[in-house]
């Protein structure tokens, strides 16, 4: 006998001025499970899982929790039903401390009020599921935006909630970190806690999940189970076609140096002597984590923010 799911989804449908953003989709999430929903940029994954946590309201289509139809017209109304979203956009109070965020809308209470000493052991305890090597007494504004992206990891999996959205929330996490996260997932896992995961990073994907949503252009193209599928197979389901050279990667001569930056600085320290060289014909990648600087150091090459020092 199939185990019933614990989300269903059926013909769920969103437009968007010009655009169908989702048209007609199927999703199931069984107990114990870590799905992956993969796609291109723009193929649906978040506004469907929007849908879901209660960020976004469908046109068209149910959503059943527990086989039990459910409006989910907000967060609030997604955490009644169990369902927890961790997402690359930081929801953090930055001027409260990390054990009032993580237990945010759940504070223990005692007899003369909110019981400060168990908010700070709670907010431990949760930390320490989850690794982070983080003072639950510290303001989240002091923070790393990727500790901060540990502290909304932290607070999503101390709600023991038995379903929880991960939507590209590894995209701001070092490799160590993924790993504790990866680790802790296929521990919620095997205690039944159902996980919708979201990445671009295809590796993560095959590591943690069992089953795969394919979106493509707002649909499904298809579903199944990752094992015995490559990454050249998942990547064909995604674009349509197969891919043979992944980056299409050739020789291309470099010409003059067209753009030279020596030593460059910002005034609030975020950029620290930054050089680097363009050359004619060239695409030169700056990459980096959220909070590296390299959204900084494009906005002091072009003007919009003034060097602390000329260059």
């Amino acid at each position: 006998m199939t185990e019933a799911p614990l989300i269903r989804m059926r013909g769920i449908t969103k437009r968007f001025p010009g655009v169908t953003a989702l048209n007609g989709v199927d999703f199931d999430l069984l107990p114990g499970e870590i799905h992956a929903l993969v796609g291109e940029n723009g193929s649906g994954k978040s506004t469907l899982v929007k849908c879901l946590y209660g960020f976004v309201e469908p046109d068209e289509g149910v959503i059943e929790v527990n086989g039990v139809p459910a409006a989910i017209d907000s967060a609030h109304r997604a955490r009644q039903l169990g369902i927890v979203a961790i997402t690359q956009e930081l929801t953090l109070a930055s001027t409260l401390t990390v054990a009032e965020n993580i237990l945010m809308g759940r504070l223990p209470r005692g007899k003369l009020g909110i019981d400060w000493g168990k908010v700070r052991r709670q907010a431990r305890e949760a930390l320490d599921q989850t690794g982070a090597e983080i003072d639950e007494n510290a303001i989240v504004g002091d923070l790393s935006v990727e500790l901060q992206q540990e502290v909304e990891i932290a607070r999503a999996i101390s709600a023991q909630s038995p379903v929880l959205v991960l939507d590209e929330a590894t995209s701001s996490l070092s490799e160590a970190a993924t790993e504790r996260l990866m680790t802790k997932l296929e521990q919620l896992r095997s205690q039944g806690v159902a996980v919708i995961f979201i990445s671009h990073r295809l590796r993560e994907v095959f590591q943690c999940a069992s089953r795969a949503t394919v979106l493509r252009d707002g649909q499904v193209v298809a579903t199944f189970d990752l094992a015995g599928v490559t990454e050249s197979d998942l990547v064909a389901k995604m674009v349509g076609r197969r891919m043979e050279d992944l980056y299409g990667k050739r020789p291309i001569p470099k010409g003059k140096v067209v753009l030279s930056i020596r030593n460059l600085s910002t005034a609030s320290g975020t950029v620290r002597d930054a050089s680097l060289e363009v050359h004619e014909g060239e695409i030169l990648g700056i990459a980096g984590l959220v909070g590296s600087g390299k959204i900084e150091l494009g906005m002091a090459i072009y003007g919009a923010i003034p060097p602390a020092a000329r260059c």
